[in-house]
């Protein structure tokens, strides 16, 4: 990216980011990319039998446990190593990415997350701790990639918290437009610094969170946090049109919106892990959440059919097969994280490996669970790429729910969803 010219605003840069990335994902090629390694029959079954045991392991390790997940964190190593085991045959890591992860204390900083935020709102379910909780690991990465000890600081923790109150808030059909209105207008108010004083059950703890970040990161020093935090709101408003069934959206006005809801959200999160951003870090940032926002939709394409939600794909879902869907999002993932390279922390190869391995993981994972929205003859072309067979990742999907479900439940004290 060109570091001249730079726009004088984070929403002038999200508005300037929002038009090229929405550009390029339009030019992105709808043919299947060379995806790498393949693997045969033979292999996939062998895989499969490995897969299998690991999975009675660790329900066998689930069964043993206590019914709260205890305090001491070694506790907890038997499971710890099962799950590398699993990534071990999914995504053919080797020592160094076992080690790397191991290394930088990712799981102490995500147990630290699971455990502050049940005392932070008791009402919270686990299965609302655990959409957060993957933004804190997400923000826990770009740590890794700026070259920043990873850590659970305040602003991580605020604001992982932050978005499933307001993203469920603004999401949920049965709210009216009134209420959410007023809602956005408070926090927007509150977000520029004006001083709003909570008045509802879903604003206090809202607010609280915002009072954490203020705190990390005082407004006079880090402008551009707030700016950004701005930004995310902005594009989540924007989205509340993802719910509005009166007026018909063309795919390239979902497209728009998709992208700079995806995009200022990962930019956010740069922001609150490093107070500014380089040119070339803000627009890398604003890239792979792009490419993060077409992958969840992959993946959520069938809840979200369900809720009447409309995104890019849910649409072309109602249309026909998401081939050419999947297909752009692979290609568009390759082209922004050939940039990785503009991250010179010493040591980041395995990260940077573990990154675009996930990159092409995420599409492929998607077509495995929503087979019905795609032509059996592109199901059959990624039969190669997947390190064991389609039915068996079904399978493993649904059992790997099921487990994170009863982990989720014992880490966060819920007994419920």
């Amino acid at each position: 990216m060109d570091s001249s010219n730079q726009p004088s605003s984070v929403g002038d840069l999200v508005r300037r980011y929002t038009d090229r990335y929405a550009g390029l994902w339009w030019r992105s090629p709808t043919s299947l990319p060379d995806l790498g390694r393949t693997y045969t029959r033979a292999e996939q079954s062998q895989r499969e039998g490995q897969i299998e045991g690991i999975l009675h392991q660790l329900a066998g390790e689930l069964r043993a446990i206590a019914p709260t997940l205890p305090e001491d964190d070694d506790a907890l190593e038997p499971l710890v190593g099962l799950f590398a085991d699993l990534a071990r045959c999914l995504l053919d890591l080797g020592d160094s990415h076992v080690a790397f992860i191991h290394s930088r204390d990712y799981r102490r900083a995500l147990l630290r997350f699971f455990r502050d935020a049940r005392r932070f709102d008791s009402r919270l379910t686990y299965r609302e701790i655990y959409q957060a909780s993957r933004n804190a690991a997400a923000m826990n990465g770009l740590q890794t990639l700026l070259g920043r000890p990873v850590e659970l600081t305040p602003s991580i923790f605020a604001y992982s918290l932050l978005y499933p109150y307001t993203d469920n808030y603004l999401d949920d059909p049965d709210i009216p437009g009134s209420r959410k209105r007023r809602f956005n207008e408070r926090l927007t108010a509150r977000l520029r610094g004006e001083r709003v004083t909570a008045d509802d059950a879903l604003e206090d703890p809202v607010y609280r969170l915002l009072s954490m970040i203020e705190k990390q990161h005082p407004r006079e020093h880090s402008p551009h946090v707030f700016e950004s935090l701005l930004s995310i709101h902005a594009a989540q408003i924007e989205s509340l049109r993802l719910l509005d069934r009166g007026r018909p959206l063309s795919a390239e006005e979902l497209i728009a919106i998709g992208v700079a809801k995806g995009g200022a959200s990962v930019l956010a999160d740069g922001y609150l892990v490093a107070g500014t951003l380089a040119p070339e870090e803000a627009d890398f940032m604003f890239a792979y959440g792009v490419f993060l926002q077409f992958s969840d939709d992959l993946q959520d394409v069938e809840d979200d059919l369900r809720a009447g939600l409309r995104t890019p794909i849910s649409q072309a879902a109602r249309a026909g097969p998401l081939d050419a869907w999947a297909n752009r999002t692979l290609h568009f993932g390759r082209r922004v994280l050939a940039r990785l390279e503009l991250f010179p922390a010493p040591d980041l190869a395995p990260f940077k490996d573990l990154v675009r391995l996930a990159a092409v993981h995420l599409p492929l994972a998607a077509a495995c669970r929503a087979e019905t929205r795609y032509t059996r003859e592109y199901l059959i072309s990624l039969e190669p790429y997947l390190p064991i067979s389609a039915p068996a990742m079904r399978s493993l999907q649904h059992r790997l729910r099921q487990h994170r479900d009863t982990i989720l439940r014992r880490m966060t004290g819920r007994a419920a969803p």
